[in-house]
């Protein structure tokens, strides 16, 4: 999808620009950046496997470009090369993966130029995760996910979770399941993430996968999620941070329900990279009436990355 949208947007770029009386185009060229912002473009270094702007394309000529961002993002468009003693790529009309008719804002960091969108540039670049820029594997910065299954959480030592082991029936699925009483005491449980290095150290949000034996349709099944970070030295003993609730309707019992993806979860402390996260999940009985025990079976934490590799 990642793919169709960006040649389109690379189609639109040529079909909309401006007619120049000297255009080029040269499949082989790309070069470095390290320009930030919404400026000219400084070309620098080289590229493996590729040409610089200077040995392909003649000075104040008009080319299709691409610029592949150090954070995932993609801007195509045209654009004026000058030879001078930096070399230069002046935008004059983009298309961006942040929105048509918007230049990238360039972050730090190294990006790749290139003019045209090469068949080689997507191969190599833009083939969403098995990609290289300059040697480095190339992931698309922004929301990800991280599935936790059940068996991964631990009952809490003051008002723990029961195990429960499903079985499907003829077929014979066996699903682990923590299984969450109702009642006015909460049963609660922990697990720990230590984030990828690429986590932007912002909000998360959550979806849990759920299912009951002995409740009936359109009844609720709510949990709610809070987490802490702790960073090296920091002490293991400390208060988890507001919790987010998410919900689902029941459909019937027995059947997987999906929830709807919770607000913002605000983790306490100060989270930094590398830090370990602590979750904490419980049944929100003030609003969840479905009747028995809701079966929890794993749940996706959505997060937001903002570099293109897991390097710390």
């Amino acid at each position: 999808m990642f793919r169709t949208i960006r040649l389109a947007l690379f189609a639109l770029a040529l079909a909309c620009a401006p007619v120049y009386a000297a255009n080029e185009v040269e499949d082989i060229t790309c070069q470095p950046s390290t320009t930030t912002g919404t400026g000219t473009v400084t070309l620098s270094g080289t590229t493996t496997n590729y040409l610089p702007f200077s040995t392909t394309i003649t000075s104040g000529n008009t080319v299709p470009y691409s610029i592949v961002a150090s954070d995932g993002k993609v801007e195509t468009g045209t654009g004026v090369f000058t030879d001078a003693g930096s070399d230069t790529l002046t935008r004059v009309a983009e298309w961006s993966s942040d929105g048509a008719g918007v230049e990238l804002t360039l972050p730090s960091g190294t990006h790749t130029v290139c003019v045209g969108a090469t068949s080689a540039m997507y191969r190599d670049i833009l083939s969403y995760g098995d990609g290289t820029i300059n040697g480095d594997a190339l992931k698309h910065a922004g929301k990800q996910v991280i599935w936790v299954p059940a068996m991964a959480l631990r009952p809490n030592v003051t008002s723990p979770f029961g195990a429960f082991l499903y079985d499907s029936g003829a077929q014979d699925i066996s699903i682990h399941a923590a299984a969450f009483d109702t009642g006015a005491t909460e049963e609660r449980g922990d697990f720990q993430i230590r984030m990828p290095p690429s986590w932007n150290e912002g909000t998360l949000t959550f979806q849990h996968v759920s299912m009951c034996t002995g409740c009936s349709a359109s009844q609720t099944m709510q949990f709610e999620l809070s987490c802490v970070a702790i960073s090296h030295d920091d002490t293991m003993d400390v208060a988890q941070g507001t919790a987010q609730t998410s919900s689902a309707t029941v459909t019937a019992a027995n059947d997987q329900q999906t929830s709807t993806e919770s607000s913002a979860i605000t983790c306490a402390g100060t989270p930094q990279e590398a830090d370990l996260l602590n979750f904490r999940i419980s049944r929100d009985t003030s609003v969840d009436n479905a009747t028995g025990d809701a079966l929890l079976i794993g749940l996706s934490i959505f997060w937001t990355d903002d570099q293109g590799t897991e390097a710390e």
